[in-house]
């Protein structure tokens, strides 16, 4: 309902129109009554009345005077003037202030009644529109902070012309002055198996290293941090002081403490790389490409957590002979099955390329990677499977290569690698119970989208009672037979996922889910995301 402040200073008056708005469904209520223009304006701050009904003619302050001033405390009120004067001057008046409606006494019900409805539709407008604007307001809110990251990747990209950069900031409400900018990455390393559940989802292991880096950060250094992966942070610092030599030392040591706080509150490894420093927000486009080929050296810097840009020997490399002896020991040691040897020899080969000088990232994963091929050649040649050395269907060596961030990771790799090739060849030679697992896995990924997909079928048709099947299982693949169909439904879905012609629903059936909310929460049992969140996250992730 919305309030009537009545104003006439003939009780009759204000006792009749009263009765009217009692009596007839208008929408409104008499919130108040005054019998005189100044009693009026003491009570419209309690009131706060949307409409005033009033005369003109009234002691100490008429119904003109009421409005100017009535107006003051509320533009938005709405008047009604009910006179008993048909004077010009007056009527111009209220033209000029605004006025809804002007009425002579004595007035008629109906003319009342359509004045009420007309100014009752009014407010209803401005209420649907001050609706909306609060919407569109709090849906920018909302936004802001999807809206910054995209301008952040943007920025560090070269995405964003120089001369429109300002209305960008002051619409995003970003503060970015400062006299030097550079650009630091912090990078995680990949949860360890086991381990996923500590940290409670990528958006609180997310939300986590932006706390730690904001606090570690004095406030005049405050990063503004941004992912640009699930695991990796950029911070671009805005730097008040111009001495490149002190700025340079702070930022090192706040990065230092930073990469230590994450390994001591969240007990995971990390490192960072820190680009070099530009006297202008433009420029820091140069900052993040020399940040990512730091980070890309962490591989080889055993000394410290922070790889400076600054700090990257940029000369030739150094040609280097193949250590074909042992690459060729290393061979034969898998087609042997001697594992302990095998793994000196692995060791013996990465500390013979750790000790080439300037030796880079890439053609230290380049020699490892033909290493692996030629192991992988060999299994395959042995009848064995090649996915099963990879663990990951989708994943090639060079893709498990790639992955590595550290040399201690290129060291378990190629040592875990090693053991792979050599326990599937065991396997092939191991006989037919190995078989069966196989056949069994390739008739459950044919199946995935069968809904009532069992161990008993698959069973019956590999001839074999499900207690055994249940039993290989468990031996050979490490993981039970539903562990292990979730898994490869989920994998599945996930893949999916990045097709977005597919609805939900159609993936949820793909994967043998009949039901797409309960496909959803398994999926975010799975992954700790739903299947529409990580979509959106794959979509601002690769734009």
């Amino acid at each position: 309902m919305y309030k009537l402040l009545v104003v006439d200073d003939e009780p009759i008056i204000r006792e009749g129109i009263r009765r009217f708005i009692a009596g007839h469904p208008t929408g409104f209520t008499v919130a108040g009554e005054a019998a005189s223009g100044k009693e009026a304006l003491e009570l419209l701050p309690e009131l706060l009345p949307d409409v005033i009904i009033t005369d003109i003619c009234m002691p100490m302050l008429n119904g003109i005077e009421l409005i100017e001033q009535a107006q003051t405390v509320n533009p938005d009120v709405k008047v009604i003037i009910v006179s008993g004067y048909d004077d010009f001057e007056y009527a111009q008046k209220a033209v000029r202030l605004g006025v809804f409606d002007y009425l002579l006494k004595p007035v008629a019900a109906a003319k009342l009644m359509e004045a009420l409805g007309r100014v009752k539709e009014e407010l209803e407008q401005r209420g649907n529109l001050l609706r909306d604007l609060d919407e569109l307001k709090r849906r920018v809110r909302e936004s802001l902070p999807v809206l910054r990251d995209r301008f952040f990747h943007d920025l560090i990209v070269g995405k964003v012309a120089a001369d429109g950069l300002e209305q960008r900031l002051a619409y995003l409400d970003l503060k970015l002055a400062g006299r030097l900018y550079a650009i630091a990455l912090l990078k995680v390393k990949t949860l360890p198996a086991g381990r996923e559940g500590s940290i409670a989802g990528e958006g609180l292991l997310q939300c986590s290293l932006v706390q730690i880096a904001e606090s570690v950060f004095p406030v005049a250094f405050k990063p503004h941090c941004f992912f640009l992966s699930g695991d990796k942070l950029a911070l671009l610092l805005a730097m008040p002081d111009g001495d490149r030599q002190r700025a340079f030392i702070a930022l090192n040591q706040n990065l230092q403490r930073t990469v230590i706080a994450v390994q001591r509150h969240l007990a995971l490894d990390a490192y960072a790389a820190l680009g070099g420093l530009y006297d202008s927000l433009p420029q820091i486009q140069h900052s993040y490409a020399e940040a990512k080929e730091a980070l890309r050296f962490s591989l080889l810097n055993e000394k410290s957590n922070v790889t400076n840009f600054e700090d990257i020997h940029t000369g030739s490399e150094t040609q280097c002979a193949r250590p074909v002896e042992l690459e060729r020991q290393l061979l034969s040691q898998v087609k042997l099955g001697e594992r302990q040897a095998a793994q000196q020899t692995a060791a013996m080969l990465l500390g013979y390329y750790r000790g080439l000088p300037d030796i880079k990232p890439a053609r230290f994963k380049q020699m490892l990677f033909e290493i692996a091929v030629l192991m992988l050649r060999m299994v395959e040649e042995a009848g064995g499977i090649i996915k099963n050395v990879t663990r990951d269907e989708a994943a090639t060596p060079y893709d498990l290569i790639h992955r590595c961030e550290t040399f201690q990771d290129l060291q378990q790799f190629l040592t875990g690698f090693t053991l792979s090739c050599l326990a599937e060849i065991e396997k092939v030679r191991a006989g037919k119970g190995y078989t069966l697992v196989e056949k069994a896995k390739e008739m459950i990924d044919a199946a995935l989208s069968d809904n009532e997909l069992a161990m008993d079928q698959i069973a019956a048709r590999l001839f074999i009672s499900p207690n055994y099947l249940r039993s290989l299982f468990k031996q050979q693949v490490g993981e039970s037979f539903v562990e292990y169909v979730t898994r490869m439904r989920m994998e599945r879905a996930r893949a999916l996922l990045d097709d977005a012609t597919l609805k939900i629903y159609d993936i949820a059936a793909l994967v043998g889910y009949v039901d797409q909310h309960y496909f959803s929460i398994c999926f975010k049992k799975y992954f700790g995301l739903t299947p529409t969140d990580y979509r959106e996250l794959q979509r601002l992730r690769n734009p």
